[in-house]
């Protein structure tokens, strides 16, 4: 934390890893290529399918700029919740060693995925969860609006009254 993607680049290649931009042009999200530009950055490869977005502009974005720079690209789930783990993913033909997954990745020699069905009823789930919501914001925006015509009569029942009595001479 604190050090520039250069800096942190270089430590990961002194470590033997490859640098892997996630999520670069979620904007949102503070991806990285929101900030810095790409063409700076020295990766060795990039998200270019996440599961929080995967048919949206980021994604998009991510596998045009990796297609024309030639950069290897990776899915990914970015799952915080169990059942979404695995929408995204990554697949790798090679042999189960990290050396061997790292140079495959490094190489191009990889295929970003999506599980279609379990994204669409997350989303379709949470497009729900967002109807409903908005259901009961309606009802209380009504109940308010209702409130306001209620003091808005009472206030004008009120004025009519008293300029009755002011023009209407009162029995006693």
């Amino acid at each position: 934390k604190g050090l520039s993607p250069e800096d942190t680049i270089d430590k990961i290649h002194d470590q033997g890893g490859i640098a892997i931009i996630p999520h670069p042009y979620s904007f949102y999200r503070s991806g990285l290529f929101s900030k810095v530009d790409p063409d700076k950055i020295k990766m060795d490869a990039m998200e270019v399918l996440n599961a929080k977005y995967f048919i949206g502009y980021s994604n998009k974005k991510a596998k045009n700029y990796s297609i024309k720079n030639n950069i290897p690209e990776i899915g990914a789930s970015d799952s915080h919740v169990l059942k979404t783990i695995g929408t995204c993913y990554t697949e790798i033909n090679c042999e189960l060693s990290i050396d061997s997954v790292l140079k495959s990745i490094s190489k191009s020699k990889v295929k970003s995925k999506v599980k279609g069905s379990s994204y669409f009823k997350n989303m379709k789930n949470s497009l729900l969860e967002k109807i409903r919501l908005l259901q009961r914001h309606i009802v209380e925006l009504q109940d308010y609006a209702t409130d306001i015509r209620m003091v808005k009569f009472e206030s004008m029942y009120e004025t009519y009254n008293n300029f009755l009595k002011e023009i209407i001479p009162q029995n006693k």
